[in-house]
């Protein structure tokens, strides 16, 4: 009866926060700032009741995790140049905590896969920093550690998907492929075709991030269902 309920919690959840998600797209590709700001504090809320009704751990990680997600979509929805430097350092601070967490959750960690997966990446960004023409030194610091951050979580979740092909790597891999996406699109929107940025680019980063955060929830729960061997 209790596995009744929680499945219930999450299917209604889940169905909330993509619905959360569509309002979201809707109201950035209609300009809706408003309605926007409440979705990207609504989304993160979400994920966390998710979390606290279908996690039987109910880890302090998780959910500060997705506390430096609330902050970072409430930074980003102002668009001024300070509030977007605090936005984009605490969005570096969250990719470092998702690294993090992989780590730790990761049983068998080969650093020569890692780093081998990670090269490809790092060639690829560091070839687009070197193409754009106006960039900071900030800006292009900034432009690096991101690079590097994106390429080890593309590096640990290809290496943990080929090692052990289960679903909580399989879901961590989709998770990451998402976030690529949408450090493209930004990437994009910054430094390549910035009058893309209030017609396509910010609908798009809204899908892709949503997609993303929710999958590496599903990496986690997923997980530790695995190591409770409780049959999903």
């Amino acid at each position: 009866m209790l596995m009744t309920s929680k499945i219930d919690w999450h299917l209604n959840l889940g169905i909330i926060y993509f619905s959360i998600l569509v309002c979201h797209f809707m109201a950035e590709l209609f300009s809706l700032n408003e309605f926007s700001f409440g979705c990207r504090l609504a989304g993160p809320i979400t994920l966390a009741l998710l979390y606290f009704f279908s996690s039987k751990k109910n880890e302090l990680t998780f959910y500060l995790f997705l506390t430096l997600y609330v902050v970072s979509n409430v930074l980003f929805n102002f668009r001024d140049s300070f509030h977007s430097f605090l936005a984009v350092y605490t969005f570096l601070l969250l990719r470092i905590f998702a690294l993090y967490i992989i780590i730790v959750k990761t049983k068998n960690i080969n650093a020569l896969h890692i780093l081998t997966t990670s090269f490809v990446f790092l060639i690829l960004f560091f070839y687009l920093a070197s193409v754009t023409d106006e960039v900071s030194d900030h800006e292009l610091d900034t432009l690096i550690i991101q690079s590097i951050l994106i390429s080890a979580l593309t590096g640990i979740s290809v290496m943990n998907y080929f090692n052990e092909e289960n679903l909580a790597h399989a879901w961590l891999l989709i998770s990451t492929l998402f976030f690529i996406g949408l450090r493209f699109i930004v990437f994009i929107e910054q430094f390549l075709v910035e009058s893309l940025a209030h017609s396509y680019s910010r609908p798009i980063s809204v899908i892709l991030s949503g997609i993303a955060f929710f999958a590496f929830y599903k990496y986690i729960i997923t997980s530790e269902l695995e190591e409770s061997n409780i049959k999903i």
